[in-house]
């Protein structure tokens, strides 16, 4: 079964700004999927996409750093209750 990961959960586990990343998600730059009205991001993407260096700008942590917190995705949590 595939994992799937909120916004801001991507935005943890990669270290970027929440704002930043509903850009990448807006742009298609970071793939994600529509379940109801909210977007998911495949944490099987993500750790690939960290691996290969994520997203670069002047100032970022290094790809390693960001490696390591994804790797945490795959902890099993429980999942909140339903509203």
């Amino acid at each position: 079964m595939t994992k799937l990961i909120t916004i801001p959960k991507f935005a943890e586990a990669t270290g970027l700004p929440y704002r930043l990343c509903l850009h990448l998600i807006g742009t298609g730059q970071v793939p994600s999927v529509a379940v109801g009205r909210r977007r998911r991001i495949d944490v099987r993407w993500v750790e690939q996409w960290l691996a290969t260096g994520g997203y670069r700008s002047s100032g970022q942590e290094s790809p390693t750093q960001h490696r390591e917190v994804a790797l945490t995705l795959n902890a099993g949590e429980p999942r909140s209750a339903a509203r």
